[in-house]
């Protein structure tokens, strides 16, 4: 073999050495994921997804039965590092949350979730983390324009965990784009 075939020999198999090193360390970055089954990821979307459909119905107790017995919500506006507010117990979700509805409910206003952009990962056997943008919409009942008022938009960051009853939501973390106010 001559120098020219040598020194691109040589070149190729430095080129495999660092996709093969690069590999390894892709791997071992993400060796503390979980692969979850396609039905896993079904389950946690249907999930998602009723979230909306039950908030946006005003059926408070199908909206609860989302969540487990430990389950935690935090607020955070526009860029916050820390909550404003968290609701970490079964009655303080029953109660903000029945509170909202039943405000919507009074002002004849149906309220409309649009999520987009779902990112599902497992982290271990039983447990999930996730994101979502979201678009919230206020519409009054009896409103001849037919247009909606756009409420909120933002991300919700998931923590997931399956029960014998299927996956709930263990923490949802509600990142609002506008300031509180």
């Amino acid at each position: 073999m001559n120098r020219s075939g040598f020194g691109t020999l040589a070149r190729y198999s430095l080129a495999a050495l660092l996709v093969a090193i690069g590999l390894s360390v892709c791997d071992q970055a993400h060796a503390g994921a979980w692969n979850l089954s396609a039905k896993d990821r079904q389950e946690i979307m249907d999930l998602i997804y009723n979230y909306s459909y039950t908030f946006d119905a005003k059926n408070l107790d199908g909206f609860l039965n989302l969540y487990t017995q430990d389950a935690v919500w935090e607020d955070y506006f526009a860029g916050a590092s820390s909550p404003t507010d968290v609701l970490d117990t079964p009655d303080k979700l029953r109660q903000a949350f029945g509170y909202q509805m039943q405000q919507l409910a009074a002002e004849g206003i149906q309220s409309r979730h649009f999520l987009t952009n779902l990112a599902i990962n497992g982290t271990r056997p039983g447990r999930a983390a996730g994101t979502v943008m979201f678009l919230v919409t206020h519409q009054e009942y009896d409103q001849s324009q037919g247009t909606a008022v756009v409420l909120h938009t933002g991300e919700y960051r998931y923590q997931f965990f399956k029960t014998k009853a299927g996956w709930k939501f263990r923490k949802v973390e509600a990142h609002l784009d506008h300031s509180q106010d």
